[in-house]
């Protein structure tokens, strides 16, 4: 039965369109659910109708509008049940993404109460209190991140930003060579951080190799854009500072 008025029904209907990518037809469907006779699923209906505006928002355009729609639905899915985590990440992401900081911490302190021992929650927090400056509190957030899961190359990517945001170089350093080690598909975004670590340590002559190995794979790739041209001036300046 998949009646208008069958909120079940149109879950399962609109899980189905997600799961074989059909965003928009899953969004049709799941908002149709919003309005059905209420089932004691309904927190899973904002769930997952924020899951399909979410992914719509950061891979196909519309950026701010469905991140915006994404961050209601999730708020009214923690509503609805205030015990349910995957809601309450989704709400800690959504409102990151628009730039609603505070709001993406509240949602992510939630989320480290409900799951403590996640390693992806204590990430978000960190993301959330680093772009309100809270940078110490950050660094204990990502390397709770690593212990957590040592395995989890996301999680020493962002220990690498949580050292240097408090200048701790050496150690952002190695972070993002772990990071390369386990997953080499980041090598040349790490590269550039590491080079910037070097020149922010005074350490032209490495800074320069890194954004000089940035470079040449960008070149290889043919990528074009504003971004080549401040890597050649980093790389310009920093030649600049040795021959002083």
């Amino acid at each position: 039965m998949e009646a208008a008025n069958d909120q079940l029904a149109l879950l399962l209907k609109g899980i189905r369109h997600y799961e074989a990518q059909e965003y928009e037809s899953a969004i049709d469907t799941l908002s149709l659910a919003t309005h059905a006779k209420r089932c004691e699923y309904e927190y899973l209906v904002y769930q997952m109708l924020g899951r399909s505006q979410w992914y719509l928002a950061i891979n196909v355009g519309l950026t701010r509008t469905r991140s915006l729609e994404a961050a209601v639905s999730a708020e009214r899915a923690t509503e609805l049940n205030d015990s349910f985590s995957p809601a309450f990440q989704l709400l800690a992401a959504t409102n990151y993404h628009i730039k609603r900081y505070p709001e993406a911490l509240v949602a992510a302190e939630l989320l480290v109460r409900l799951v403590p021992r996640c390693s992806e929650a204590y990430i978000i927090r960190g993301d959330a209190r680093s772009a309100l400056e809270r940078y110490q509190a950050a660094l204990r957030d990502y390397e709770t991140a690593v212990e957590l899961r040592p395995t989890d190359w996301n999680a020493h990517y962002c220990l690498g930003h949580g050292y240097r945001h408090v200048n701790e170089y050496d150690k952002s350093i190695e972070q993002y060579r772990i990071t390369i080690q386990m997953f080499p598909g980041f090598k040349y975004v790490c590269l550039e951080l590491i080079g910037k670590a070097y020149e922010a340590r005074g350490q032209y002559s490495r800074a320069a190799a890194a954004f000089e190995e940035v470079l040449k794979d960008a070149m290889d790739r043919e990528v074009q854009g504003p971004w080549i041209a401040e890597l050649r001036e980093r790389i310009a300046a920093c030649r600049a500072q040795m021959e002083r």
